[in-house]
């Protein structure tokens, strides 16, 4: 598995005037690599399987932010990685996308400033195999993907076709 660091950004958009867009902040932990119970092949539903976690937060902006604003203003990052990585234990999640539900929920419910959550998740089990993630292969690549595993879910037969 490749190593990544993980990136934390924020972005700070603030308008004037009446065709000004509204203020908005964004928080970002990005490539987040965590220990997950998916899958549905039979090899990969009683392992944890590496995923690649990206969250962005848009919260409520403050009027303004001063050198001495205290963390209260804002959102802590540690929230967003908490809810990237404390996911319930022994939980099987069968998609990703209930771990992407998972952690918008978790975000949204702790924090009413909260506007919007965007969460980006990268199965490294298939993104190592392939070498290049599902959507960048050609539609000739992905529907022989999607034929073979319609015929079968055991990887390592997936993984020799």
């Amino acid at each position: 598995m490749e190593a990544r660091s993980v990136a934390v950004c924020v972005n700070l958009s603030m308008g004037r005037g009446m065709n000004a867009r509204s203020d908005r902040l964004t928080l970002e932990v990005a490539n987040l690599e965590v220990p997950v119970l998916t899958g549905i092949y039979s090899e990969e539903t009683h392992l944890p399987q590496p995923l690649r976690i990206s969250v962005k937060v848009d919260l409520e902006c403050a009027d303004h932010y001063a050198p001495d604003t205290p963390l209260s203003a804002s959102k802590n990052y540690m929230d967003l990685k908490r809810a990237m990585s404390h996911l319930p234990e022994g939980v099987h999640f069968v998609l990703i996308e209930a771990v992407a539900d998972h952690i918008i929920e978790t975000l949204m419910v702790q924090d009413k400033r909260v506007q919007g959550v965007e969460v980006k998740i990268v199965k490294l089990a298939i993104a190592d195999d392939l070498a290049q993630p599902l959507a960048k292969l050609s539609p000739d690549d992905q529907a022989f993907i999607h034929q073979v595993l319609s015929e079968t879910l055991t990887r390592r037969i997936v993984l020799e076709r």
